[in-house]
């Protein structure tokens, strides 16, 4: 019988056991970190991400409480917003104020004059209080995107209020609000509502006991919708313009919410400086600064003229919220919060009363130089710095990032220290260094991919006329666009990872994959700072803290303890991802509304899907590594392209992704134009060639579809396409959208008889002569023409090939020639806007044409088009049918032209 024999130490083991298996991972790195639960992760993370948009959400709609009249015997100094709004309440009662319109002309004027007289009489008579009234006639010039246009004004008006010191000043602050409005608009919040807060103001100033240190001129503008023509008058022609040194411009692009400082300057910081100092509720953006220069939103304030024509440095502010109701009917003073008059007024009374009481306003010019990089943390605080500082800051940051990356990188390339007890994960330095060039490369790659889904789901979309399913609910945009931009984002990381591409374990993978974010959003901030973009502000908040967390976990050396290195690096990351939110917030409600007017030849998806991608990348991009740590990550992906896939369905398929609504509190209308035009062409022998009538449908937005599915009219309209035979394809002029692209979708035609028209439209020849210029090479031919019609109105001149036009009676200041306002048929065509006030008339106006040879009739086309833009009671029956027809849904603002074309 065999015995097993006791086994003593000295004893070989037989079998010997196989040699053990070479793993790469280190035991430091097989912890209970890279076995998340994907149930708890993905509840943990959708229950912070809830918190903080609530909060955000909170913070964007936090205004103060409004002061009622009664409450003004213990607030003596304090803005009363009931009195701004029942100020308002009356101004926008009068209705729709176009310029040249006797409403207001005559009663908006008489209106603002009785409430500043009232002003007055009440003053403390520490101040000294003036008041005119200006008619002003001019002439100027904008370039705009693609064009330049030219603007003539005749006898509007401008209310102008000056209170100061009886003692003698060097300087005036200028605070500026217009009055009038769009057709069909009341204009309570564009720009009633900043004219109310003005009033206010001036009474509040008015009737203080201590006398200010400088003027104050209130301008109430009679003309900034024609477009901006009433501040051009002011700063140019009036008395008291030349002793202005700083402006404060109130706008609006929306019913309500905060005012947002979006402009500032040029130049003179001191400006920012004193916002900053001064208001208790700030909201400035240098971003949204930034993004208004680029053309993006289509939209223009009297900032332009008190800057490039005044050469006044000043201050810029918009409220922005509700833009579904910019320039329509609903625009009306009960969409307006108590709480919007109180914010304002508050802000500004503050503002005013700090620069008239500065050293600045008395000496800018020696404080003129340099930029700010400004921004508002939450509503709460300001933060504003210089230029050059934001530089060495951002380069700073930049710097302290990269220390970190490549500190936290070198770390697995060392044996640990004597007295470190766990074991390290240890690689060469230059297979690490590999790492993290990969640990760059395939978020980078995630982040183009995300902008690349969005992009590609805004084409889809739009090729099946389903754009702009997220107008009036805008939760569409998050299963739309943030899903599948963050499911894009995070698909290459899990794969990577899966496909075992990397030595490293997967707690590693994750902080190797943060710190190669961070080293993509440091890159970025580098590429902003040096391009000049004072909006790299954001990137910086997104690196600075990531990475002063990161460089505190480097000295306590807790950068190779995976838990603890992770959970304090995403920590410090929900500070700038909760900033960012806070700015999609504020971004959806201004972007979302201009997408309803950028025409139908823009695809707003596209906008909006990438500002949505975007915003999606800055928020997650630090919190995706986690997906290489939950168990599941694959239910997670299907949970993503489950939402995704229903919000799509939902948008395409249900009223849910139907765009507007008629809601008597929250409309989101269609916009359209209607015009009933007449056209009369006339040939070079006086003869008419041509005349037709009908009505000119134009869309303002991308979805023009919807009326054709209730309108059945609108199966006979022609696309202008097709009918472009006269410059600019016979379009009554309005807006570029409309002039310069002959294969636009905004425009079609339908067939009609023409409109009702008392004061007629003529473009009568008056006779020529020829004259000499000085440097012309040839004799030059001015021709005058007798021009009537209505107190809007467009001419063009379209000289022949040969033919140049070298001066006109619309000089501006002596200049000479005119710039072209568009090239149409490789022929350059000139466009001046005429508006006058009420009882004025046109001047007779010539043109100087100069031909290389000899002169051959006709030498160009004359074209006058009157705009009837406030005398609805004229319309004809056959108009006022055709306008019942469309849904409730649309906002239609109609009128009617005519359009005299001659040649000589």
């Amino acid at each position: 019988m065999l015995r097993q024999r006791a086994k003593t130490s000295g004893d070989e083991e037989w079998p010997p056991p196989p040699p053990p298996i070479m793993d790469e991972k280190a035991t430091a790195c097989t912890s209970r970190l890279h076995r998340l639960s994907t149930t708890g992760t993905v509840v943990a993370v959708v229950s912070v991400t809830s918190l903080i948009y609530i909060i955000a959400l909170l913070l964007n709609n936090r205004l103060p409480l409004p002061l009622n009249i009664s409450d003004e015997t213990f607030n003596a100094d304090r803005f009363i917003a009931e009195r701004a709004r029942s100020i308002l309440e009356e101004l926008s009662d009068l209705g729709p104020k176009v310029a040249g319109s006797f409403v207001n002309e005559v009663h908006a004027v008489h209106f603002l004059q009785l409430q500043i007289n009232n002003t007055i009489l009440q003053a403390n008579p520490i101040h000294k209080i003036s008041q005119d009234i200006q008619k002003p006639t001019g002439s100027f010039s904008i370039p705009h995107k693609s064009y330049k246009m030219v603007y003539h004004y005749n006898g509007i008006q401008n209310i102008i209020v000056k209170i100061g010191p009886h003692s003698a000043v060097n300087g005036s602050l200028l605070v500026n609000c217009h009055f009038d409005s769009v057709p069909l608009s009341p204009g309570a919040s564009d720009d009633g509502l900043n004219c109310a807060v003005m009033l206010e103001v001036l009474r509040v100033i008015s009737r203080q006991r201590d006398p200010l240190q400088q003027n104050i001129i209130f301008l109430f503008n009679g003309a900034e919708e024609t477009p901006l023509m009433a501040s051009h008058g002011f700063i140019t022609t009036h008395k008291w313009a030349p002793e202005v040194r700083a402006f404060i411009n109130l706008e609006s692009c929306g019913a309500g919410g905060k005012e947002v400082l979006f402009q500032a300057g040029p130049n003179h910081p001191w400006l920012v400086q004193l916002y900053a100092e001064s208001v208790p509720f700030p909201s400035a953006k240098v971003l949204f600064e930034e993004i208004f220069h680029s053309g993006l939103i289509p939209s223009d304030t009297d900032f332009r003229i008190f800057r490039d024509y005044g050469q006044k440095p000043g201050l810029d502010f918009a409220h922005c919220k509700n833009g579904y109701v910019y320039h329509t009917k609903y625009d009306r003073h009960d969409m307006i919060l108590p709480s919007v008059y109180q914010h304002t007024g508050d802000n500004l009374l503050a503002l005013v009363r700090h620069i008239v009481a500065s050293e600045q306003i008395k000496r800018p010019n020696e404080f003129k130089n340099g930029r700010q990089v400004y921004f508002d943390v939450l509503g709460l605080f300001m933060v504003q710095y210089s230029e050059v500082i934001g530089i060495i800051l951002n380069l700073s940051t930049v710097a302290l990032s990269v220390y970190t990356v490549i500190k936290n990188t070198l770390a697995y390339t060392s044996e640990p220290a004597p007295n470190q007890t766990s074991k390290c994960f240890c690689m060469k330095r230059q297979a690490m260094c590999r790492q993290l060039a990969l640990s760059v490369l395939v978020p980078a790659l995630g982040m183009v991919l995300a902008v690349t889904s969005a992009v590609a789901n805004a084409i889809v979309l739009d090729s099946t006329q389903r754009p702009m399913s997220w107008y009036t609910h805008n939760s569409l945009v998050l299963p739309i666009y943030f899903l599948p931009s963050l499911f894009a984002l995070s698909a290459p990381l899990y794969i990577f990872t899966a496909c075992k591409s990397s030595k490293l374990c997967d707690g590693i993978q994750a902080q190797m994959y943060c710190n190669g974010i961070q080293l993509i959003w440091s890159v970025l901030l580098l590429i902003a700072t040096v391009a000049g973009i004072r909006s790299a502000y954001i990137l910086m908040i997104v690196v600075l803290i990531p990475a002063v967390a990161n460089f505190l976990l480097l000295l306590c050396q807790r950068n190779q303890s995976v838990p603890v290195w992770l959970c304090g690096f995403l920590a410090s990351a929900l500070l700038p991802a909760f900033y960012t939110v806070y700015l999609s917030i504020l971004f959806l409600q201004v972007f979302v509304p201009v997408t309803g007017r950028l025409g139908a030849d823009t695809n707003p998806d596209i906008i909006i899907g990438v500002i949505c991608s975007v915003l999606c990348v800055l928020i997650a991009s630090y919190f995706v590594p986690l997906m290489v740590l939950i168990r599941k990550p694959w239910t997670v992906f299907l949970s993503l392209i489950f939402l995704y896939v229903a919000g799509v369905l939902t948008a395409m398929y249900t009223s849910v992704g139907f765009p507007y609504l008629n809601t008597p509190s929250s409309p989101t209308p269609q916009r359209l134009y209607v015009v009933h035009s007449d056209q009369t062409y006339y040939g070079s022998s006086g003869f008419v060639r041509k005349r037709e009538s009908g009505f000119y449908v134009m869309n303002l937005d991308r979805r023009i579809n919807e009326i054709d599915n209730v309108m059945s009219e609108m199966t006979e309209a022609q696309d202008i396409a097709a009918m472009c035979e006269e410059i600019f394809c016979g379009i009554p002029v309005i807006s570029w959208k409309f002039m310069l692209n002959k294969e636009s979708k905004n425009v079609r035609w339908l067939k009609a008889g023409p409109p009702a028209i008392y004061e007629k439209t003529g473009l009568e020849f008056a006779g020529y002569e020829t004259i000499s210029k000085v440097d012309a090479p040839h004799l030059v031919r001015r021709v005058h023409f007798n021009v009537s019609g209505p107190d809007h109105m467009h001419l063009i001149v379209w000289p022949k090939v040969g033919v140049k036009l070298v001066g006109w009676s619309f000089n501006e200041s002596g200049k000479d020639p005119p710039t072209p306002t568009a090239t149409w048929d490789t022929r350059p065509a000139y466009v001046v806007s005429c508006v006058r006030g009420l009882h004025t008339t046109l001047s007779p106006v010539y043109f100087d044409l100069q031909s290389e040879g000899e002169v051959q009739v006709p030498l160009a086309a004359f074209v006058a088009i009157g705009q009837y833009l406030h005398d609805e009671r004229q319309f004809t029956m056959e108009m006022k049918t055709f306008l019942s027809k469309f849904p409730s849904w649309s906002h239609v603002t109609p009128w009617f032209s005519q359009t005299v074309q001659r040649e000589y």
